[in-house]
């Protein structure tokens, strides 16, 4: 399941635990998406409802002319950022 929108957090998240139960076939994993707006805050809010809905290990995506420095400073703010794009 892939959560990739403007409003990570409503709709786009919120709809995806809509579809849990359906995802949970097999091998599922949770993914969202962000590219814009305060990434360390939304990554945290965005893995804290995925895992609550029972997702193990939600892929959190950050993207949008990231470099090294911005990256550091995301890591030293706690970001659940686990793919860079």
């Amino acid at each position: 399941m892939l959560v990739d929108t403007y409003d990570t957090l409503t709709p786009g998240c919120q709809r995806g635990h809509c579809v849990q139960r359906v995802a949970r076939a097999g091998r599922p994993r949770a993914r969202c998406s962000s590219d814009s707006g305060d990434l360390a805050r939304l990554s945290k809010a965005a893995y804290r409802m995925f895992a609550e809905a029972g997702f193990e290990n939600p892929l959190i995506v950050a993207s949008n002319e990231l470099d090294e420095d911005l990256i550091a400073d995301l890591k030293r703010q706690g970001a659940p950022i686990n793919s860079w794009g």
